[in-house]
């Protein structure tokens, strides 16, 4: 499998773990609120804490690299998603 498409608040088991995507909307980065603002997500994989992503953003689940391809907001039934590619072994 080389896409993952994460529902919004839903969870998906990858490799023994469970992936959340959560609170999409376009805001500025949590840990530095003066960047530019962006269509943004937060990624939690398994116990660890959520990672902050944009497009482009790369997270870990497991021993994979995966990058964040498009993460998109439904505003109407508050239900968006996050797509996920596998990145190549380097």
């Amino acid at each position: 499998m080389d896409r993952l498409e994460l529902p919004e608040t839903g969870r998906v088991v990858h490799a023994g773990h469970g992936v959340v995507a959560a609170n999409i909307w376009a805001r500025a980065p949590l840990d530095d609120p003066q960047a530019p603002v962006a269509l943004r997500a937060q990624i939690m994989v398994g116990e660890a804490p959520a990672e902050d992503v944009a497009e482009g953003a790369e997270v870990a689940i497991g021993d994979e690299r995966w990058r964040v391809e498009e993460i998109v907001e439904d505003q109407v039934n508050r239900r968006g998603h996050v797509t996920l590619t596998r990145v190549a072994d380097r």
